[in-house]
């Protein structure tokens, strides 16, 4: 009788934790810059889909690292939306990433919710972060190969898979190249319709400064915030940025040089608004590039909640 017991009260603890991990959502989590989004990028979210049969896929769009980009936020953002719109009715959500600390946003993103997460990234960035993200424990990884790169570890076979890109040989870097060269040969082959409609149609990635002009708009945006910007601080020209390009870069600029608090731009908050928004439109500052920034955070950084 007591064997009985035992064992019926083991069953129903295996129910239980059965239907505790069958009920959970797995969701993909695949970030990047997006400048421009290609359709490598919409084919390894329709993989994400296909190969690691997942619930979900969140899209997270940089806003902060080391890169200087071209198109701004917002811009890169609707380009991205357009290019996942054949995807539909598949469930996607797109947020804001404003930090460079890989490992601890992931670390809020599995502790966000109840769920089986998968984070897609490439092999070469696996290897810069695997000793902080294997940490995780409730975190499993989707590796994309890199050719020529190798994994500096044993990748755990009960918490890595390899997920095959259908379009390896596209990325932003060579569709930027093909831009700038007017190669619409190669733009089509790396850009999906919508993406390069868009682009024609607003003209992104059109000079709109020489150079002298780009320094005295940066300097001007960083002035109409109360900050004077030397100009050895500066970042590179870059022909091809657009003038929400500049003020994205503004912001970063001021960022790095300490004059924005780092503890007030802080990673996701469970709103998924900056915590420095209030700071800014208290001191008067609310330019027009600070006011798209913080609306757009309001509806598209709502992917965490």
């Amino acid at each position: 009788m007591r064997f009985r017991k035992t064992s019926l009260k083991f069953f129903w603890i295996f129910l239980f934790i059965s239907f505790s991990v069958l009920g959970r959502d797995r969701i993909a989590v695949y970030t990047g810059s997006f400048d421009p989004p290609v359709k490598g990028h919409t084919s390894v979210v329709e993989e994400s889909f296909n190969q690691l049969n997942v619930d979900e896929v969140w899209i997270g769009v940089k806003i902060l690292d080391e890169k200087n980009y071209l198109l701004g936020f917002h811009q890169r953002m609707e380009l991205l939306r357009r290019s996942m719109r054949r995807l539909a009715p598949k469930k996607i959500k797109f947020f804001v990433i404003n930090t460079n600390d890989r490992p601890n946003l992931m670390r809020r993103i599995v502790d966000s919710r109840n769920a089986d997460f998968i984070h897609i990234l490439g092999e070469d960035v696996f290897n810069k972060n695997y000793r902080r993200l294997l940490e995780i424990s409730n975190l499993n990884f989707a590796i994309m190969d890199r050719t020529g790169v190798g994994s500096p570890i044993s990748l755990p076979p009960s918490r890595t898979v390899r997920i095959r890109e259908a379009l390896p040989n596209t990325s932003s870097t060579q569709a930027r190249i093909a831009i700038e060269r007017g190669d619409r040969s190669e733009m089509r082959r790396l850009l999906s319709r919508e993406v390069l409609e868009l682009i024609d149609d607003e003209e992104f990635y059109r000079p709109v400064f020489n150079e002298s002009e780009y320094r005295n708009f940066f300097k001007q945006i960083a002035r109409q915030r109360g900050y004077q910007i030397s100009e050895d601080k500066i970042p590179t020209y870059k022909p091809m940025q657009s003038r929400e390009g500049v003020m994205d870069s503004v912001v970063r600029t001021l960022l790095q040089l300490d004059k924005i608090n780092e503890a007030e731009f802080t990673t996701i908050s469970d709103t998924g608004i900056y915590s420095f928004e209030q700071r800014i439109v208290n001191s008067g500052q609310c330019h027009a590039d600070i006011a798209w920034m913080v609306h757009m955070s309001r509806t598209l950084g709502k992917a965490i909640n």
